[in-house]
């Protein structure tokens, strides 16, 4: 029961830390694309 208790924490730990850095990669990827549509505009 412990066991199953820290795996599932982990899970969403490991869960948790995926999302953050796909969002921090979507932001970035977003102001990269408004920083050259300023440039060029």
């Amino acid at each position: 029961m412990c066991h199953n208790l820290s795996r599932i924490i982990d899970l969403k730990f490991l869960l948790m830390i995926n999302y953050a850095i796909i969002l921090h990669n979507y932001l970035k990827i977003n102001n990269y694309l408004d920083y050259r549509h300023e440039t060029t505009a």
